[in-house]
Order: structure tokens, then sequence, then C-alpha cells
């Protein structure tokens, strides 16, 4: 990987891998989090779902769609591949919920904000985010 990181105002993360074309980037605001938390989201990010592929395709090429996003209490999900589980992080790259795969995904107990829905398959998984209203 080569990265950079930022501090004016806010602790920015980028790093690039050249082997495998993904990019990541994360940006916290400094007046309320530490760095530690990018650092721990990047390190999800690099060695849980940093995926090539998921069925011989490359994950640029797969489509998943969230709607409604933003939501208020329940997320569809929609896609033609299969997946075992969900999980949901918050921005901070800390685990606020997971269950086993569906299609729906009950968010009406969740606060305001971003959050990233992590769905593995057989495969591999892939990280998509929402707003919760």
């Amino acid at each position: 990987l080569v990265g950079h990181t930022g501090d004016l105002g806010n602790f920015t993360y980028m790093f690039h891998s050249i082997t495998e074309g993904y990019t990541i980037v994360t940006m916290t605001n400094s007046e309320v989090a530490t760095p530690e938390y990018a650092f721990i989201f990047l390190s999800q990010l690099l060695h849980n779902t940093v995926i090539t592929s998921l069925d011989e395709t490359k994950q640029k090429d797969v489509e998943i769609i969230l709607f409604p996003n933003p939501a208020t209490t329940l997320l569809n999900i929609k896609s033609d591949l299969s997946f075992q589980s969900l999980t949901v992080y918050n921005t901070s790259g800390q685990l606020i919920f997971s269950q086993n795969y569906s299609d729906t995904l009950d968010i009406s107990e969740f606060s305001s904000g971003l959050y990233y829905l992590y769905l593995e398959g057989e495969k591999g998984g892939i990280f998509k985010s929402f707003v919760k209203q």
C-alpha cells in the first residue's frame, strides 16, 4: 500500500493498493475523535473486507442496491449475489449490529448518521454505505 495522512482540522488517511487497484480514504473530525478510530476502521477494511472479486466478478462490476437511502426504519438490499451474513459498522469502525443475511434490515433503533454495511458471502464480502435519518 502507498499512503498519506493529513492533519488540517481533521485526520485524513488515504491508501492505495497498486497491485490490487483499490483505494481507501478515511477522514475523522479531530474535534470529536482520535486518529486511532481511523486506523481501526482502516485495519478492519484491509483485513476483513478488502475483496478483489466475488464469484469471479470484479467488485466494481457488482451491483448492490440499498433503498431507500437515506432510510428511517427499514433498509432494503437488492443483489443477484448470495450472502450469508451482514454486519453494520459506524464511521469509527465500531461494530453496531450483526445477523444472518436478510434482504431487509431494521434500522429503527440506530441513531441518525452514516453507517457501513458489510455483506459477506462464500467467496468474500463487500462494503456499502447508507444513511439513517
